[in-house]
């Protein structure tokens, strides 16, 4: 199943819950599920040979359609923890910190892309400086005048 971290799987009408439990014992990192998730009742039939562990992992949620999972990695580059995330866990409602109404539709409306992108044009604006400084009419005439008085005639 696992060997010089490639993963090669035969699996024939499996849940996906076992498939995982299996794939993290062989390579030795923690499966934590937060809230359940319907996708490890799904059964999955499929085979594959000598695909990276993580390219693996990614094609069985793949088979799933399973998207909200996390893999963490160790200091040394190695899967040390795969979360599997139900975006529907929070008792309150809530999905990812957004809050939602009672009828589970965020409360919050998505911001459209022209007022997005004019807050973010104006925030540029007023970071850059400004590509020159235009002086008040007294300052510019009495610089005109030192520039005529020191440069030199031509005759």
């Amino acid at each position: 199943m696992l060997a010089n971290n490639q993963l090669s799987v035969d699996f024939d009408n499996m849940p996906f819950g076992e498939i995982i439990e299996a794939v993290s014992q062989k390579a030795g990192f923690k499966v934590h599920v937060t809230g359940g998730s319907a996708a490890l009742a799904k059964k999955v039939t499929t085979k594959y040979t000598d695909l990276e562990l993580e390219e693996g992992i990614k094609r069985l949620f793949s088979l799933v359609k399973e998207s909200n999972y996390l893999i963490n990695y160790d200091t040394k580059g190695n899967i040390s923890e795969l979360k599997i995330i139900n975006s529907k866990a929070s008792s309150t409602g809530a999905v990812a910190g957004i809050p939602q109404t009672s009828s589970g539709t965020r409360a919050t409306a998505p911001v459209p892309f022209r007022a997005w992108r004019s807050r973010r044009v104006r925030a540029a604006q007023e970071a850059a400086p400004p590509l020159f400084l235009r002086l008040p009419k007294s300052l510019r005439s009495q610089k005109r005048m030192q520039a005529i008085k020191t440069s030199p005639m031509k005759m």
